[in-house]
């Protein structure tokens, strides 16, 4: 997904640990501050993670994409990140579930501290290795949660997680040329 609707579809679930987290789709360029603005990454819209507080009660901000990838292979899930003068939180990352969101295990640590405020980086995550390191499965219930966490919001207070152009692609022997 890119966003391009304006929301977040069906596949997604949103959540936080404070009354000020936001997870939302934000059009390019509505958020502005001290000459820096938040632009997506291709199209119009991207995801954001922040908190709308400013105080010092730290919060935890989750988008979770729920799949069913039951006898999927050659999964891989790729996205662009960026961040907003966000520091890294040990709860900062790309977490997956097999179990419908009941347990979770963190795959990707997201490091605000060393990267270039707005500057969008791409991933590439090979979810067949990964889950068979981490010894899960590719499930009917299976979850890719994105998961900031802190006190501060976009575009003010300059704390928050930019994700866009989100896909989960696989392998399929059909499509294969004899």
């Amino acid at each position: 997904t890119g966003f391009e609707s304006g929301s977040l579809d069906a596949n997604w679930f949103t959540t936080s640990t404070g009354a000020g987290g936001r997870i939302q789709v934000h059009a390019t360029g509505v958020l502005n501050y001290l000459g820096d603005t938040a632009v997506s990454h291709t199209g119009n819209f991207f995801l954001g993670l922040d908190d709308t507080g400013s105080g010092p009660i730290l919060n935890t901000q989750e988008a979770w994409m729920g799949l069913d990838l039951l006898g999927r292979t050659g999964v891989e899930l790729e996205f662009w990140w960026a961040e907003w003068n966000d520091e890294t939180h040990i709860e900062d990352g790309i977490f997956f579930s097999d179990d419908g969101g009941l347990s979770f295990i963190k795959v990707l640590n997201l490091d605000g501290d060393n990267q270039t405020d707005l500057s969008w980086r791409f991933f590439s995550l090979n979810v067949d290795s990964i889950c068979m390191m981490n010894n899960l499965s590719l499930s009917s219930t299976f979850v890719v949660k994105f998961q900031q966490h802190d006190n501060y919001f976009l575009a003010g207070g300059n704390d928050g997680f930019l994700f866009d152009d989100i896909s989960v692609t696989w392998f399929n022997p059909a499509c294969q040329n004899d």
